[in-house]
């Protein structure tokens, strides 16, 4: 695996907890923010049940100064053992009068005990975040940044060589060899040139050895064993 790959897929593992983590922190707030106005200006109104779910939970829509809104919130277990609601049941719930899309069947005291828990979560969230934007982790835009002028200089270096073994290869290894490079593939150009002159044992001009060479050297940690092989075979140089 390759170092820009290996560094996608840190960053993609650490992406994961953060976005689970985020959206339980959202929620979190979001409820703190509405329990606020609700023990602040709540009062109660009339409502609908629509939908129940598992864990005591109720969708509901209720009707404040001619427009519908629509909730949700989870009953004590205390009032779902003395009643059971069905949808299309009324039953009460709290709105906020400044606010009146936060509603809830109850207002609800804050729990403590849970700001160590979210503390905890907002903690684990900053250090997913410092690992994605640490120097440790931004090295792979260096390394795509690194890539990116190397293959400019070896899509050249490889239509060089391409045009310089005209006359030398065949007509179909030269297509073949431009095909691969306007999609991209510098490296199968070269192969399909390479493959040729191995399996015809075709003489190389010392022009030809220059273009491989400036190749390789656009490559970084490219296998110059290939050449390497050629160069020592003297049957294919002229």
């Amino acid at each position: 695996m390759t170092p820009v790959r290996r560094a996608s897929l840190f960053r993609f593992i650490v992406l994961i907890p953060m976005i689970l983590l985020g959206r339980e922190l959202f929620h979190a707030a979001r409820g703190a923010w509405a329990n606020h106005w609700l023990t602040k200006d709540g009062k109660p109104v009339s409502a609908v049940v629509t939908e129940a779910h598992d864990k005591r939970v109720y969708d509901y829509r209720y009707v404040v100064d001619g427009k519908e809104y629509s909730g949700y919130s989870a009953r004590d277990w205390e009032d779902e053992k003395v009643h059971k609601l069905a949808v299309g049941e009324q039953t009460s719930v709290v709105i906020s009068e400044s606010h009146p899309g936060f509603s809830a069947f109850k207002s609800r005291q804050i729990d403590w005990v849970a700001f160590p828990i979210i503390a905890m979560m907002i903690l684990f969230e900053c250090l997913c975040l410092a690992v994605l934007i640490g120097p440790w982790s931004l090295a792979f835009l260096n390394a795509k940044h690194v890539r990116l002028q190397p293959m400019h200089n070896q899509q050249a270096s490889v239509l060089k060589l391409i045009e310089y073994c005209r006359g030398t290869v065949s007509d179909d290894c030269i297509r073949a060899a431009l095909a691969k490079h306007d999609n991209e593939d510098c490296l199968g150009a070269v192969d399909c040139i390479y493959d040729e002159i191995v399996t015809k044992r075709i003489g190389i001009s010392a022009d030809i050895w220059e273009k491989f060479r400036d190749y390789l050297q656009s490559i970084p940690g490219a296998d110059r064993g290939r050449v390497r092989v050629l160069l020592q075979d003297h049957l294919l140089m002229k």
